[in-house]
């Protein structure tokens, strides 16, 4: 695991390791190892602490430069069943609900804020 990912992002988030380690059920000297690279962590708690930072795991393991890219095949399955469904359709209908996912996806955001 990159130290510099997982020590930046605990800095970032104003907590300490042991503050870190309560919040996601691990060890402080777990995050110490980690952010030290002694040890290597599991991957539950890589899934741990890149759900509780809300980043990919690839950004935590130094693999991604990105915190929450999406990943090509999710985008893959989406544009696929999308297309399915659009393919017979006109180009107005297709732009009518590009325009309708776009809106929902922003109605979406708004919610959460």
């Amino acid at each position: 695991m990159s130290k510099i990912n997982l020590k930046r992002l605990r800095e970032n988030a104003n907590l300490t390791q042991s503050e870190l380690a309560e919040r996601v059920g691990l060890k402080r000297y777990s995050i110490s190892d980690w952010e030290n690279e002694r040890t290597e962590p599991d991957i539950e708690s890589i899934k741990r602490l890149a759900h509780f930072f809300n980043v990919s795991t690839d950004y935590l393991l130094g693999r991604s430069d990105t915190p929450n890219e999406a990943k090509e095949e999710d985008l893959d399955d989406y544009k696929f069943a999308l297309y399915g469904e659009v393919r017979d359709l006109t180009p107005a209908e297709k732009d009518e609900i590009l325009r309708l996912v776009k809106f929902y996806a922003s109605e979406l955001k708004n919610k959460k804020k």
